[in-house]
């Protein structure tokens, strides 16, 4: 699996990791609306981990390439720093063309390209600068790995009854957290008092981000609406 050892307080500051690549991660097509069928801790229904995941992606996008971030920084995935040529020679990266392994040459290049390029464009901008590509599962381990270890731990300090939400009220949470951070979500300070309290229909109310596309926004407040409706627990 990816060793992670650091992680960042918003979607807009990348996650700086180390990899050791283990193989492909399950690809589930269509992996919205599924749900993990087995127990969390004290045998609890499971989190909606693969919808959480399905989210992110269909969201944030699913980016294969190196791409610089809004800092300049050579970033891979979902908002992973790539911080060294030496760190993006470790990734398995792949000839687009070919699907062969990248040499470690040509990974130091694809590095050195991308980083000479201006900062401030959209990540698919900068896909013609190189020929190499992380495999799908790669990118989508890293979102997962990244979903485990800064946004599931982080929404837990900011909303101590979180495990016990509904589950659409968790995917919504995740949906903040990933495009906001950690530390913006912590800002929302009425959306917090409404979920601690049980408020969906006053957590639908303040969820709106001004950074964010009116569809997603929309998608996100009925995710909290449906909390609302929600029978029981992770339902």
């Amino acid at each position: 699996m990816t060793s992670i050892r650091g992680v960042s307080v918003g979607a807009s500051d990348p996650l700086t990791w180390t990899p050791s690549y283990s193989g492909p991660a399950r690809r589930d097509p269509g992996a919205v609306g599924l749900r993990v069928a087995s127990s969390g801790p004290g045998g609890e229904p499971a989190l909606p981990r693969e919808r959480m995941l399905s989210d992110v992606l269909h969201w944030e996008g699913d980016i294969h390439h190196l791409y610089l971030d809004n800092k300049g920084l050579v970033t891979v995935g979902i908002g992973n720093l790539v911080s060294s040529a030496a760190a993006a020679e470790d990734l398995p990266f792949v000839n687009k063309g070919t699907g062969a392994p990248a040499t470690r040459e040509q990974i130091a290049a694809a590095f050195q390209a991308v980083s000479q390029l201006p900062k401030g464009r959209h990540a698919p901008a900068y896909s013609s600068a190189t020929d190499v590509r992380l495999p799908e599962h790669t990118v989508r381990q890293l979102a997962s790995e990244r979903l485990d270890n800064e946004f599931l731990p982080g929404l837990r300090r900011l909303f101590p009854g979180f495990d016990k939400f509904p589950a659409a009220a968790q995917r919504a949470l995740v949906d903040m957290s990933y495009n906001l951070g950690i530390e913006g979500l912590g800002r929302f300070h009425d959306l917090r008092k409404a979920c601690e309290s049980g408020d969906w229909q006053g957590a639908a109310t303040e969820c709106h981000r001004r950074t964010c596309r009116a569809e997603r926004n929309d998608w996100t407040r009925q995710l909290f609406l449906d909390a609302g409706a929600a029978p029981s627990s992770n339902a």
